[in-house]
């Protein structure tokens, strides 16, 4: 495991705030971080964005973070709560010794990327973390209702992965969509046997049904 390219790197932090922002850019492995003390207990931390960039309001007091393949979160930790000389860990405990999954979470983890709680901030740190962060407006019932619906099945035939039957073709888009509106996507995967998040490039949207 590698952060921005380095094993096991450190940070020298002040005693201060920090957003820390991940981002799993592996192909195929999945991560659940933990922050933790050198005695390997769990620290709290204030979870604010994923993929979808800010969330509506902050999640207080989390305790770990998962990240699927291409998954984003930003999060923020505040070191002011540690004494100088403090070492604390983000650790990996999602086991995975198969490139078509994760098997399961267990103590103590690996460690990924060390922090160095060793000097204060140049000037005082004034910084907060909003009680609101982005609202998000979300479709009335009459426009769920009026919204037409397409659907995408994921697929693996024939030894290869399909959408709809086909195979990738990056010269041809799957859907046009007018810009301003809004479809209802059904994402179907009857496969199995492979974990990877289904993502969707360079456009967000709401979860309605899982």
């Amino acid at each position: 495991v590698t952060v921005n390219g380095k094993i096991e790197p450190f940070l020298h932090v002040a005693r201060r705030k920090y957003r820390l922002r991940l981002l799993n850019a592996g192909p195929g492995r999945f991560y659940q971080f933990h922050l933790v003390n050198a005695a390997n207990q769990v620290q709290a931390f204030t979870y604010i964005a994923n993929d979808g960039n800010l969330l509506p309001k902050p999640l207080l007091n989390r305790k770990n973070v998962r990240l699927g393949v291409a998954e984003r979160a930003d999060i923020v930790v505040d070191f002011s709560l540690y004494p100088l000389g403090t070492a604390l860990y983000l650790v990996n405990r999602l086991q995975q010794d198969s490139t078509r999954g994760p098997s399961g979470v267990k103590a103590p983890g690996t460690r990924v990327l060390k922090f160095i709680v060793d000097h204060e901030p140049a000037e005082p740190d004034v910084s907060q973390v909003p009680s609101a962060l982005r609202p998000i407006r979300r479709p009335k019932a009459a426009e769920i209702a009026a919204a037409p619906t397409r659907k995408w099945v994921f697929a693996r035939k024939n030894g290869m992965w399909t959408i709809n039957d086909k195979v990738v073709n990056a010269t041809s888009a799957g859907a046009h969509i007018a810009k301003g509106s809004m479809e209802i996507w059904e994402i179907e995967n009857p496969s199995g046997g492979w974990s990877h998040p289904v993502h969707i490039h360079f456009e967000e949207g709401l979860i309605l049904k899982r």
